[in-house]
């Protein structure tokens, strides 16, 4: 069945922090780490998305949510978040939903989009790459939980030429 892609609302927080959730358990590929409360996470999206501070596309297959790509605004620029779901990489959704993203903030007018990704995340570092995202900065050292430290690259699109 080919994937369906759309602009989330504040109905789908449950499904985009269950997603979210699964990634973090892997340990591996976000920022986010296990546990935390995800009924609050939940209302916080949905309250940002309420308000117009972000926005969500999602990727579904067999109307279950597989990916979902997040722009949260600031002034002219905003920041990047995406998570796909194990089974679901490397097929397309990533590619499909960072699109998404880019298209819309360029009809924001949004100047900038910024993201983080980890170094030794070699599949999103090549995705970010392709469709023109550079380092705009030396990585960053971050300390996890379990005492493991990651480096985070900065990165970034200019969607406005000066």
């Amino acid at each position: 069945m080919n994937p369906t892609y759309r602009e989330a609302g504040p109905e789908d927080t449950v499904e985009i922090v269950r997603l979210i959730a699964a990634v973090a358990a892997e340990n591996q590929w976000i920022r986010t780490e296990l546990p935390f409360d995800l009924a609050e996470r939940a209302q916080r999206l949905a309250a940002a998305m309420k308000a117009g501070y972000m926005v969500t596309f999602l990727a579904e297959a067999e109307a279950i949510v597989v990916g979902e790509v997040t722009l949260a605004f600031r002034e002219d620029r905003a920041a990047l978040a995406m998570v796909i779901d194990a089974g679901h990489r490397g097929k397309g959704y990533g590619r499909a939903l960072l699109l998404h993203a880019i298209n819309n903030g360029r009809e924001r007018g949004v100047k900038r989009i910024e993201l983080a990704v980890y170094t030794h995340n070699a599949p999103a570092l090549t995705l970010y790459r392709s469709v023109g995202f550079i380092e705009s900065g030396p990585p960053t050292p971050e300390r996890r939980s379990d005492g493991q430290c990651w480096e985070a690259i900065p990165m970034g699109l200019n969607l406005v030429l000066n």
